[in-house]
Protein backbone atom coordinates (compact mmCIF):
# COMPACT_ATOMS: atom_id res chain seq x y z
CA UNK A 1 0.00 0.00 0.00
CA UNK A 2 1.28 3.94 -0.86
CA UNK A 3 1.46 6.14 2.64
CA UNK A 4 -0.84 8.54 1.07
CA UNK A 5 -3.66 5.75 1.02
CA UNK A 6 -2.37 4.46 4.71
CA UNK A 7 -3.22 7.81 5.93
CA UNK A 8 -6.81 8.26 4.48
CA UNK A 9 -7.47 5.05 5.62
CA UNK A 10 -6.88 6.36 9.00
CA UNK A 11 -8.67 9.61 8.19
CA UNK A 12 -11.78 7.35 7.84
CA UNK A 13 -11.24 5.00 10.18
CA UNK A 14 -11.06 7.97 12.75
CA UNK A 15 -14.93 8.99 11.88
CA UNK A 16 -16.15 5.57 12.42
CA UNK A 17 -17.78 5.27 16.23
CA UNK A 18 -16.26 2.83 18.29
CA UNK A 19 -14.25 1.39 15.24
CA UNK A 20 -12.10 -0.35 17.41
CA UNK A 21 -14.19 -1.85 19.70
CA UNK A 22 -15.94 -3.32 16.82
CA UNK A 23 -12.93 -4.93 15.10
CA UNK A 24 -11.95 -6.69 18.75
CA UNK A 25 -15.89 -7.73 18.85
CA UNK A 26 -15.94 -9.06 15.47
CA UNK A 27 -12.38 -10.80 15.54
CA UNK A 28 -13.04 -15.18 15.49
CA UNK A 29 -11.03 -15.79 18.47
CA UNK A 30 -10.18 -12.22 20.42
CA UNK A 31 -14.12 -12.03 20.78
CA UNK A 32 -13.92 -15.03 23.24
CA UNK A 33 -11.62 -13.14 25.55
CA UNK A 34 -13.51 -10.27 26.40
CA UNK A 35 -16.07 -9.19 28.99
CA UNK A 36 -18.18 -5.91 28.32
CA UNK A 37 -15.78 -3.99 30.82
CA UNK A 38 -13.04 -5.08 28.28
CA UNK A 39 -15.73 -3.96 25.21
CA UNK A 40 -17.24 -0.80 27.48
CA UNK A 41 -13.22 -0.06 27.62
CA UNK A 42 -12.70 -0.38 23.97
CA UNK A 43 -15.13 2.20 23.07
CA UNK A 44 -12.35 4.87 24.06
CA UNK A 45 -9.88 3.32 21.81
CA UNK A 46 -8.27 5.87 19.16
CA UNK A 47 -5.43 4.01 17.80
CA UNK A 48 -3.49 1.25 17.92
CA UNK A 49 0.24 1.32 16.59
CA UNK A 50 3.11 -0.74 16.01
CA UNK A 51 6.41 0.06 16.53
CA UNK A 52 9.87 -1.44 15.19
CA UNK A 53 11.91 -2.83 18.47
CA UNK A 54 15.53 -3.59 17.89
CA UNK A 55 16.22 -5.99 15.19
CA UNK A 56 13.60 -8.75 16.30
CA UNK A 57 10.77 -7.42 18.24
CA UNK A 58 7.96 -4.73 17.83
CA UNK A 59 5.52 -2.80 20.38
CA UNK A 60 2.09 -2.54 19.93
CA UNK A 61 0.60 0.82 21.44
CA UNK A 62 -3.09 0.97 22.67
CA UNK A 63 -3.89 4.97 22.36
CA UNK A 64 -6.96 5.87 24.50
CA UNK A 65 -9.20 8.83 24.88
CA UNK A 66 -9.82 10.14 28.74
CA UNK A 67 -11.42 7.45 29.99
CA UNK A 68 -12.90 6.10 33.38
CA UNK A 69 -11.12 2.91 33.15
CA UNK A 70 -7.13 3.72 33.87
CA UNK A 71 -5.57 7.38 33.46
CA UNK A 72 -2.84 6.20 30.93
CA UNK A 73 -3.53 7.55 27.59
CA UNK A 74 -1.44 4.95 26.18
CA UNK A 75 -0.55 1.38 26.95
CA UNK A 76 1.46 -0.95 25.55
CA UNK A 77 3.14 -4.22 25.06
CA UNK A 78 6.87 -4.78 23.79
CA UNK A 79 7.21 -8.51 22.29
CA UNK A 80 11.05 -10.16 21.60
CA UNK A 81 11.59 -12.48 19.15
CA UNK A 82 13.91 -15.07 20.33
CA UNK A 83 15.24 -17.44 17.69
CA UNK A 84 16.87 -20.28 20.39
CA UNK A 85 15.30 -23.99 20.10
CA UNK A 86 15.74 -24.38 23.43
CA UNK A 87 12.72 -21.76 24.15
CA UNK A 88 9.39 -23.47 23.59
CA UNK A 89 7.83 -19.88 23.11
CA UNK A 90 8.93 -17.48 20.55
CA UNK A 91 7.71 -14.00 21.64
CA UNK A 92 8.57 -13.36 25.26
Amino acid sequence: LHPSNLSLGYEVIATIPSFWATVFQNHAELSELLGERDIEALNYLDDIEVQPVGNMGFSVIFKFKENPFFSNANLSKTFHLKLDPSITDEFI
